[in-house]
């Protein structure tokens, strides 16, 4: 069964589903991990996410949105528990910060980079074209590319960024 399927039938109270979804969904966010060192500790990071996801009341009816949603609770626990490479807790505090001035560039870059999802799933995911999310992509990276610049970064950290 689809995670998109599984996830239909969770938001329609189906537990069984819900625990179905654990397996898919903690492979599905291994290999959108950012870097092996995360790859590498990923079990419990996934565990947690998937756990605060659970208990949410969201209605979840494809796979892109539950990743979006997935990349926001993996920034916000990098940011609570400051765990994972230092990279990661600089580009979850740089979304942050950019989410006070312009929320859904901050939304893309996060499901860009902490989700894997592509243009095109995060424009489906926003509701905006591939025309207005490609626009966007490039903007946020390029403040992003700004942003990183006042840290100690390489350019080499964010290859899809440089």
């Amino acid at each position: 069964m689809t995670v998109s399927a599984l996830l239909q039938r969770w938001t329609q109270g189906d537990e069984v589903a819900r625990d179905q979804l654990m397996p898919l969904i903690y492979e599905t966010l291994r290999e959108v991990a950012l870097v092996p060192q995360a790859r590498d500790d990923f079990g419990a990071l996934a565990y947690e996410v998937y756990s605060r996801l659970v208990r949410t009341d969201m209605s979840w009816g494809e796979r892109v949105h539950f990743l979006a949603a997935a990349a926001r609770a993996i920034r916000c626990l990098l940011l609570d528990h400051l765990r994972g490479p230092a990279h990661l807790v600089c580009l979850a505090r740089a979304c942050r910060k950019l989410s006070v001035s312009d929320p859904r560039k901050a939304e893309l870059l996060e499901m860009l980079y902490f989700a894997g999802l592509t243009l095109e799933e995060c424009g489906f995911s926003l509701g905006i074209s591939t025309t207005t999310v490609h626009r966007e992509a490039t903007e946020a990276k390029a403040w992003l590319r700004r942003e990183l610049a006042t840290h100690t970064l390489s350019s080499e950290v964010f290859p899809k960024v440089a």
